[in-house]
């Protein structure tokens, strides 16, 4: 979801640079602009209040000498700010000033738009592009205390420097999509809200595009929201990711399927197509996919998408009939009747400072399902911090702790005081719980308490997953 709403925009954030700066170095996991990237979304989630406050793009694939395709500059064109990570070799890079001069024509035509340079080495300022001349840089370089050669901050491995350098970077940007949030009209800042539920709409092959958008569009105009909002990256990581994401708000699944199974590269052996299947299903969403009538299964080579297209899940009927049955799905599940939430739910959402707006935007949908909560102090002396813990711990009848962007030590260190404190209580919670927020991957605990569910929220807190656990407080011990 992008921060801004102006019809402009599809994408925040665009990262422009060489691939040859993000090869990875020894004792590197991943490049230096992976890396980079990847903190600024955590930066960026945690000054926003969520990790969906934002879209950002990057092209994770290998360029190779290809040249630019359209599709690259289009996502240019759709994005608020451009930043350039700024080297030799994206001077060298025709790719990159491709895309630094579609971003800058924008510019000159007067569109409101925002260039960052992140300088990862010193280049001469006879070689630099006209449109980065007079703009500020943050330099992530610094002399070499013997040498005086620069010297590339965070390379191999991230340091305390490093995120200094990242948070001064990342306050400038904030600044900057915050005003440029103020300059949009009101009726951008108040979308119409989509009434009738949210579908995710799976990525399809190259030869269903137009029954994808026919569809698309279908949804659109019924006030039906469509997931994601945004093309999907490729890479393989990413891909999950956003996958993930886009589900994790979508009540329903759906999925155009036909006989071809779709590219499979080695860090995704299942397939895009049956990766986002396997996502579906693994969040609990319900799933609804649609084949071609006339198509014959038992002609179809591979056996992996004849497989899938066999399923009870697949309707082969007209596209038209499909798209009533994706609103008749909608609508039956808008209309079942919850259950009610367990009386007098009562959730004590603990968590480290690092994770307050994960743990702020989970007691929204505590509340809004009927349930009280309380949330720790901000007080950090530890003689109020301690009575603050011990009293919301003996009042409340639910626990939850939030396992987002604090270390994994901080989380088996604090479970091992809560149970301490536990042990006063004259009875025992009616329930328990530890939710996984992003970002992901997560280090194993080495801590857990008895009765404890796990609730995978690394994609984005799941209200589903929320409810359900509030609905299993009855059956907990009173």
């Amino acid at each position: 979801m992008a921060y801004l709403s102006s019809d402009a925009y599809d994408y925040d954030i665009f990262v422009s640079y060489a691939h040859v700066d993000d090869l990875p170095l020894p004792g590197a996991a991943q490049g230096w602009v992976t890396t980079f990237t990847t903190c600024l979304k955590t930066k960026l989630a945690q000054k926003l209040g969520r990790n969906d406050a934002y879209a950002l793009w990057m092209d994770h694939e290998l360029r190779g000498g290809q040249p630019i395709t359209p599709h690259i500059l289009e996502k240019v064109r759709r994005s608020a700010m451009l930043f350039v990570v700024l080297s030799p070799g994206y001077i060298a890079s025709s790719w990159c000033r491709r895309e630094l001069d579609t971003f800058h024509g924008l510019i000159a035509e007067g569109q409101a738009r925002h260039v960052f340079v992140v300088e990862l080495d010193p280049v001469d300022k006879a070689e630099l592009p006209s449109a980065l001349a007079d703009l500020k840089r943050s330099r992530f370089w610094i002399p070499d205390r013997n040498s005086g050669s620069p010297r590339i901050v965070g390379a191999p491995v991230p340091d305390g420097e490093y995120y200094s350098a990242v948070d001064d970077f990342i306050r400038e940007v904030v600044t900057d999509l915050k005003q440029l949030k103020r300059a949009e009209p009101q009726s951008a800042l108040t979308p119409t809200p989509a009434g009738n539920g949210t579908v995710f709409l799976a990525e399809v092959t190259d030869d269903l595009d137009d029954q994808r958008n026919n569809v698309k569009r279908y949804l659109n105009q019924a006030g039906i929201a469509v997931l994601p909002k945004n093309d999907c990256s490729l890479e393989p990581k990413a891909f999950r990711q956003a996958v993930t994401e886009g589900l994790a708000e979508g009540d329903l699944f759906v999925q155009l399927l036909s006989a071809i199974p779709g590219k499979r590269p080695p860090d995704l052996l299942e397939g895009y197509v049956k990766c986002q299947l396997e996502l579906a299903l693994s969040l609990g969403k319900p799933v609804l996919q649609w084949r071609n009538p006339a198509l014959d299964v038992s002609s179809v080579q591979d056996g992996g998408q004849r497989a899938l297209l066999d399923a009870a899940t697949v309707r082969a009927e007209g596209i038209e009939d499909f798209k009533r049955e994706i609103r008749r799905r909608l609508d039956e599940r808008r209309n079942q009747p919850l259950r009610p939430v367990p009386p007098e739910a009562f959730v004590f959402v603990d968590m480290d400072s690092t994770d307050r707006p994960l743990a702020e935007q989970l007691s929204e949908i505590l509340f809004r399902n009927g349930a009280g909560y309380m949330l720790p102090t901000e007080d950090r002396d530890p003689r109020k911090f301690r009575k603050d813990l011990r009293d919301k711990l003996l009042e409340c009848n639910a626990l939850i702790l939030i396992y987002g962007a604090t270390t994994r030590s901080w989380v088996d260190g604090h479970l091992r005081e809560l149970q301490k404190i536990l042990t006063l209580r004259p009875n025992p919670l009616r329930g328990l719980a530890i939710v996984e927020g992003p970002p992901d991957p997560k280090d194993r605990l080495s801590t857990m308490l008895p009765k404890m569910k796990v609730i995978n929220c690394r994609g984005g807190v799941q209200e589903a997953e929320v409810r359900r656990f509030l609905e299993s407080l009855d059956t907990q011990a009173s």
